[in-house]
């Protein structure tokens, strides 16, 4: 699915969704949220989890009902990390390449969101799941050599460090869903405080040049996000 016809069924049902319950009582809120961010890069072998962080501005729209919708403009530190092995026992060294990932975006995802409770409770506890666009700003790799050549019961050890730009190995844009649970507690008419954990996972295939006789590499993420939002309209 393209990026353009995934984001336009997502606003046309929002547009939807909001001219039918016009006549109801709705709010508009706005706010802040931030928290932990814990990513990977499927298809690559033996890659780990990175903790970064993510952090931005987010906009909700509450119906009368149990349905509100939200969109957010979230900086998020993603990335992984890994390493690969190789020893020759013709020489008797070993050597060991370590690579630390880093692949930052500005995340816009569009969440449908479904009330558990009450509309009178000051907590309400909620699902949620929709398409996100995510924007790269940057990407780099930390790679460290080391290499141990052993002579006899001596070896010498090399250590070296560089850094990669990732930018033309991975593509620029990504999109993908989002999903997870949440809840927010009223603190006053107007303010609210929320919390969130969220999954993500990407769609696309990132890698900028494909090859049949390598896996895939797609996006994955898990986020723990709290926030603060204040109503402006009812």
């Amino acid at each position: 699915m393209k990026i353009s016809k995934l984001f336009s069924l997502s606003v046309a049902i929002l547009a939807i969704t909001s001219n039918i319950n016009t006549s109801q009582a709705q709010s508009l809120s706005m706010g802040i949220r931030g928290g932990a961010n814990y990513s990977k890069l499927l298809g690559i072998d033996s890659s780990k989890f990175k903790t970064g962080i993510v952090g931005g501005i987010t906009l909700n729209y509450q119906t009368a009902g149990k349905w509100s919708f939200s969109t957010d403009i979230l900086y998020t530190q993603r990335g992984t990390t890994f390493q690969r092995n190789f020893a020759d026992s013709l020489v008797d060294q070993t050597e060991k390449f370590e690579y630390d990932y880093s692949m930052n975006y500005v995340e816009i995802p569009v969440l449908f969101h479904y009330n558990f409770l009450s509309d009178s409770s000051k907590l309400k506890a909620r699902a949620f799941f929709g398409p996100s666009l995510n924007v790269r700003v940057n990407a780099k790799n930390n790679i460290k050599y080391t290499k141990v050549v052993n002579f006899g019961d001596s070896s010498v050890t090399t250590n070296t460090e560089g850094e990669q730009d990732l930018a033309y190995i991975y593509t620029p844009l990504d999109y993908g869903f989002v999903g997870g649970i949440g809840a927010t507690y009223a603190v006053t008419d107007k303010i609210s405080a929320s919390v969130d954990i969220r999954a993500g996972y990407g769609l696309l295939d990132i890698r900028e040049y494909l090859s049949e006789s390598s896996k895939a590499v797609r996006n994955a993420n898990i986020n723990i996000l709290i926030g603060v939002t204040y109503r402006l309209s009812k």
